[in-house]
């Protein structure tokens, strides 16, 4: 199974953009999937339910909020373990939601200290994954520019331009943040 993956630096208005125009094309519902409670999940029928839509909490994209984009005519799958000291672990992902699309938002972080990266994958193989993978992705391609191997929207270029950090995770070195090729 091979993966498919845009990462971007964007803001909160450019990513409802973006969310919007798929919408248009193909009916889908955004699952919460990095904090499932009770075998449940929040789910969203709009990215303009999603509270917090383009804000990073936490500064690091491995740890912000994260969702599967699922047909609007299917239910997530969320597999339910159990623990040695009692209880359960709930978890939903790509294995047992063939049809979806992981969705991490990324975005602005404290007022602008930083712009966390986002990301659209899908390692499924089914042809709604990829018409949703292939809808959003050609979206970020067409409204945002490529710098090294990532996607900046118009937003973030202009705060990238202003010394802003466009960056992974807010505790990582400078070194690895993005920047522009320097004009000699």
């Amino acid at each position: 199974m091979k993966g498919k993956a845009i990462i971007f630096f964007a803001t909160k208005d450019e990513l409802i953009d973006i969310i919007e125009e798929a919408f248009l094309d193909i009916d889908f519902k955004l699952y919460r999937i990095d904090d499932i409670q009770n075998n449940e999940a929040e789910v969203y029928q709009s990215i303009e339910e999603v509270p917090d839509i383009g804000i990073s909490i936490a500064g690091n994209h491995v740890l912000d909020k994260r969702y599967l984009l699922i047909p609007s005519n299917q239910e997530m799958a969320i597999e339910s373990i159990a623990l040695k000291k009692g209880g359960f672990n709930y978890n939903a992902d790509q294995g047992n939601n063939p049809d979806s699309v992981l969705f991490e938002p990324g975005g602005v972080y404290k007022d602008y200290e930083a712009i966390i990266s986002g990301q659209i994958s899908t390692i499924s193989e089914s042809e709604w994954s990829l018409k949703l993978f292939n809808n959003l992705s050609s979206k970020i391609k067409k409204k945002f520019t490529p710098i090294k191997s990532y996607y900046v929207s118009k937003n973030a270029e202009v705060k990238l331009d202003e010394g802003i950090r466009l960056t992974a995770a807010v505790n990582r070195p400078t070194l690895y943040d993005l920047k522009k090729e320097e004009n000699n």
